[in-house]
């Protein structure tokens, strides 16, 4: 028989060994060890908690949450297995329940920093945002020096579309951690919804390249420049005015068309010099991979739609013809000219056709 003592000290010396992974974030290595341990010792709430962690860490909610469910059940006044149970709940999308289980962890341990943060997550993700600012700025009584803290009231700040407030507290944030994905994310979320969007640029890119393995802010990062880069509104407006002055002259009509186009393509080259080298060759990149889904996908599949979409436009700017006909002399003139913006719409409807497919 092995002797209890000897079984304690190789436990301790496996779960030494799955913490340092766990610290070099290599989840699935620490997995491997924990499980050893828990052969060791089946009951173990500490081998349980830990091995939940990890699942959750690798996005495996449902093995956390059936390890953090047997943690509770081997030590029910465990505040840590309450915890975790509440994060794989969370992550399940089973808000109630998460509630449920961070309120009790909140029973347990009420000054507990990692508690009260999960309990106010678990608010705002039922709704309460009264309540989980209010658990919230419990938090920040305790632990006023924990990034955390900042970071659970900027997400509830976001939730509430206060963005000047998300931006406040996750450079509050970001002050305690520099390291912090999370912050420099948020608060490029907070610039875009601010309209400052070349500040939210380079937050976005500040973040990843600080966590590349993370999609949140390439993703943002990729919204953020089509937005700094698309054509705002009021080109459109000053668009129909040019095509109003072409009833009245056509050489004014040709001179507008030709400041409009210089407008809008050197206010893109200007944007697009004022972006870093590493934004711009993620802007290629990403142009590359809408490339390859367009063939991917079929360019001639989207032939027969647009042509649909073309026919019917044609229609009717057939019958707008004949009305002009009727009504000016040079009539080849306006056939020249509505062919051109014929062929500018169904351009602009393919691209757009284009684009749906792509995304949705």
């Amino acid at each position: 028989m092995t002797d209890s003592s000897t079984i304690g000290s190789e436990l301790r010396q496996i779960v030494a060994r799955a913490d340092a992974l766990m610290e070099l974030e290599r989840w699935g290595d620490a997995i491997r060890l924990l499980l050893d341990a828990l052969r060791l010792a089946p009951d173990s709430t500490a081998v349980l908690c830990r091995l939940s962690l990890n699942h959750l860490n690798l996005g495996d909610a449902a093995q956390s949450l059936a390890c953090a469910d047997r943690a509770v059940a081997s030590d029910p006044e465990s505040e840590w297995a309450h915890r975790l149970r509440s994060l794989a709940l969370s992550a399940r999308s089973n808000y109630k329940a998460a509630l449920a289980a961070a309120s009790e962890c909140v029973r347990l341990d009420p000054d507990g920093r990692e508690g009260l943060h999960t309990l106010s997550e678990a608010q705002r993700c039922c709704g309460q945002y009264t309540e989980a600012r209010r658990t919230a700025e419990r938090l920040l009584a305790v632990a006023p020096e924990w990034s955390s803290t900042f970071e659970i009231l900027s997400v509830i700040a976001s939730s509430q579309k206060r963005w000047r407030d998300m931006e406040s507290y996750s450079r509050k944030a970001l002050a305690l951690n520099p390291n912090a994905y999370y912050a420099l994310n948020n608060i490029g979320v907070a610039l875009l919804n601010m309209n400052r969007k070349a500040e939210a640029i380079e937050y976005f890119e500040a973040a990843a390249r600080l966590r590349p393995d993370r999609s949140t802010a390439r993703d943002n990062l990729k919204v953020a420049v089509k937005s700094y880069l698309k054509i705002t509104p009021a080109i459109f407006i000053v668009a129909w005015i040019v095509i109003q002055a072409a009833r009245i002259n056509v050489g004014v009509a040709i001179f507008g068309s030709v400041v409009l186009a210089a407008f809008v393509l050197g206010r893109r080259l200007v944007r697009r010099h004022d972006l870093s080298p590493t934004v711009q060759r993620f802007i290629a990149g990403e142009r590359r991979k809408s490339r390859a889904e367009i063939w991917s996908l079929g360019m001639i599949r989207s032939v027969a739609p647009a042509v649909g979409i073309l026919a019917l436009v044609a229609i009717y700017n057939f019958w707008a013809l004949t009305v002009l006909f009727d009504a000016v002399d040079n009539g080849v003139l306006w056939m020249v000219l509505y062919l051109i913006g014929l062929g500018f719409i169904g351009a602009v409807v393919w691209m757009a056709w284009q684009r749906w497919k792509r995304e949705g």
